[in-house]
């Protein structure tokens, strides 16, 4: 739109996220390697549909294709008997429990 559009400036990130990101301490390393699984501990739900694997890794980040219908997949409240807790399950539950739940499901 030649330069029609202005996008406003982004906020500072907090000083403890921005070391996580950019550090070469070990735990921000470890954060970094496992920042898609800590996201999804606090989904609600998960996407859903038929996964093409076909495409290449190439530069950039890791990508996969959906086919036809995509969906939104949102579990029962509670979980079975012997299953532990996911998604928005982990905010129903007992919240005393809530912290070993998340732990537990990145074992």
């Amino acid at each position: 739109m030649q330069g029609q559009i202005v996008l406003l400036m982004l906020k500072e990130s907090p000083k403890y996220m921005w070391w996580l990101l950019t550090s070469d301490h070990e735990d921000a390393k470890l954060f970094r390697a496992n920042i898609r699984p800590y996201n999804m501990l606090f989904s609600f739900t998960s996407i859903g549909g038929k996964v093409d694997r076909s495409v290449k890794k190439r530069r950039g980040p890791s990508m996969f294709v959906l086919q036809r219908e995509n969906n939104h997949l949102i579990g029962a409240l509670k979980p079975k008997p012997g299953v532990y807790a996911k998604f928005q399950q982990l905010y129903i539950m007992d919240t005393k429990n809530e912290v070993d739940n998340r732990i537990e499901v990145m074992r």
